[in-house]
């Protein structure tokens, strides 16, 4: 070998002993987290193969074992403390393949003006316009310039509009916020709203409308272009706000000709599941009252009277008291 090729290879060694431990940190292995799904391997012990929950505690359930600690741990660091702890059984040192199937504990979740509303999981999050991607797209009705990204639950959330329409256009330099885990991405409609009572009465007389009332950042009347699902309806007049009791929602429809019924629907449900029959339809003519956190029933009724009274329709009013006794 010659002294020029000796040296090029010399060189190229040293920058792979300089980089790879570079290269190694920006593709650090994925931590489990609660709620993950992980299938476990053991070679030549197929009896001990199996799909396991991580469980709200951080822990597994490995017979024969019992319980082992996974929240944290990277798979490949699972695989080895069950490998370490399988020697006492088996006396050999078995080869164990922990893979994570559900990527659970990393979960978003989309609502609003998408094509799939629900809870989606990543490996790693991407970033916003990735996330509604991956929910289908915006839907023809969505309105993309005051995106929110909600992060924490009650008094404790916080909310960040993005403007994507600048983004998806590609003008100029746009760097889009991180989402973490447990964050909730709502695109809102266009705007439909009329909350006086002459444009309100007008938008009754169509038919086309519901009526969302209660602890909601716009209550009020709205036109849609039909049936739609509960987070949907919410998204529209804003979102619930920050004293709302998500876990009693009441949900008044039309039944039969001319008839009425309520429903209580616990909408965490939906929160925690992700699934279509935790988030109702909602159609023309249905009502949406979000009751509010520890307030007494004559608070309550203050903030949705002056809608009620603009429909001109004692009806609601009756159906709002028979579901709140």
């Amino acid at each position: 070998m010659c002294l020029e090729t000796r040296l090029i290879s010399s060189f190229l060694c040293a920058i792979f002993i300089l980089f790879c431990p570079f290269s190694a940190l920006f593709a650090e292995e994925y931590r489990i987290g609660a709620g993950d799904v992980l299938s476990i391997s053991v070679w030549q012990h197929s009896d001990l193969n199996r799909s396991v929950d991580v469980h709200s505690t951080g822990v597994i359930s490995f017979p024969p074992m019992g319980e082992i600690q996974a929240m944290g741990q990277t798979p490949s660091g699972l695989a080895k403390k069950i490998s370490e702890r399988l020697h006492i059984f088996t006396r050999d040192w078995p080869q164990v393949t922990v893979t994570v199937t559900e990527f659970n504990s990393q979960k978003v979740f989309v609502m609003g003006e998408v094509v799939h509303p629900g809870i989606y999981t990543f490996e790693q999050i991407p970033n916003v316009w990735e996330v509604i991607k991956k929910a289908g797209g915006p839907s023809r009705a969505a309105s993309v310039q005051a995106v929110k990204i909600v992060r924490g639950a009650g008094e404790h959330s916080r909310t960040h509009l993005v403007d994507l329409s600048k983004f998806i256009e590609g003008e100029g330099e746009f760097t889009l916020p991180p989402l973490q885990s447990g964050d909730s991405v709502i695109v809102p409609a266009e705007q439909k709203w009329m909350g006086d009572e002459k444009s309100t009465q007008e938008l009754l007389l169509t038919g086309e409308v519901i009526m969302i009332m209660g602890a909601v950042a716009r209550a009020g009347v709205y036109r849609t272009d039909g049936a739609i699902r509960l987070t949907e309806a919410l998204v529209l007049a804003g979102g619930p706000t920050s004293v709302a009791n998500l876990e009693k929602i009441i949900l008044i429809k039309k039944s039969g000709e001319g008839g009425q019924h309520s429903e209580e629907i616990n909408f965490k449900t939906f929160l925690r599941s992700g699934k279509e029959s935790d988030n109702p339809v909602v159609h023309w003519g249905d009502r949406i009252f979000v009751q509010t956190r520890g307030r007494a029933r004559r608070e309550i009724l203050r903030d949705v009277i002056s809608v009620v009274q603009a429909t001109t329709a004692v009806v609601n009013l009756y159906w709002i008291l028979q579901a709140l006794k």
